[in-house]
C-alpha cells in the first residue's frame, strides 16, 4: 500500500467524519442540574427562578416559596401560580431584576390574542389553504396497467396464432 493510497483513505475518512458532524442535531434545552427542583424540593415549595439581568444575561437560582412570595436580592417577589410555568416537571419563574413582578405568561397570551400578534389564526388559515388547495388527480395503479397490458398482449398473441389477423 503506497503513501498516496493511505492519504486518499485518510481524506475519505475525514470527509465522512465531517458529514457526520454536520448532521448532528442541536442539543435540547436543559435546566442546570443543581438548579432543578426534585420531588422533595417541590414538596417543600421550592421554585427554579430565572433571574434576567439588565444586560440580558440570566442566572438560575432555586428558591423557596413562602406565603406566595420569593425573596430574591433581599426583595420579595410575587410567586402566585399565574407566574409559575412547569417545564419538564420543574416549576419555573422568570423574574426581571428591575421588576417586583415576574413575567406573567397567561397575561402575555391574552394580550397577544387581543393585539393580533398570536400565530394561532395564521396556523388555522394555512391549514385551511392546504386542505382546500388544488390537488392533482391520482393516476391509475401501475399493477392495473400491467394487467391491462398483459391482457392486450395475450389477445394479440392469440389472434396471431389462430390466424384471425
Amino acid at each position: 500500500m503506497g503513501l498516496n493510497e493511505q492519504l486518499s483513505e485518510i481524506n475519505k475518512e475525514l470527509k465522512e467524519l465531517r458529514e457526520q458532524k454536520d448532521t448532528k442535531k442541536p442539543k435540547p434545552f436543559k435546566i442546570p442540574f443543581m438548579k432543578r427542583t426534585r420531588g422533595r424540593d417541590r414538596k417543600k415549595n421550592f421554585v427554579t427562578v430565572l433571574k434576567v439581568n439588565e444586560n440580558g444575561h440570566g442566572e438560575w437560582i432555586k428558591l423557596p416559596v413562602q406565603e406566595q412570595t420569593v425573596l430574591l436580592d433581599e426583595a420579595p417577589r410575587l410567586a402566585t401560580p399565574e407566574y409559575i410555568v412547569n417545564v419538564k416537571r420543574n416549576p419555573i419563574m422568570v423574574i426581571p431584576s428591575w421588576s417586583t413582578t415576574p413575567i406573567n405568561f397567561k397575561e402575555n397570551h391574552v394580550n397577544s390574542l387581543t393585539d393580533g400578534s398570536n400565530i394561532a389564526g395564521y396556523q388555522l388559515l394555512l391549514n385551511r389553504m392546504k386542505l382546500s388547495g388544488i390537488t392533482t388527480k391520482k393516476g391509475m395503479n401501475p399493477i392495473v396497467l400491467w394487467i391491462i397490458g398483459g391482457i392486450v398482449v395475450l389477445g394479440v398473441g392469440y389472434a396471431l396464432i389462430t390466424g384471425q389477423i
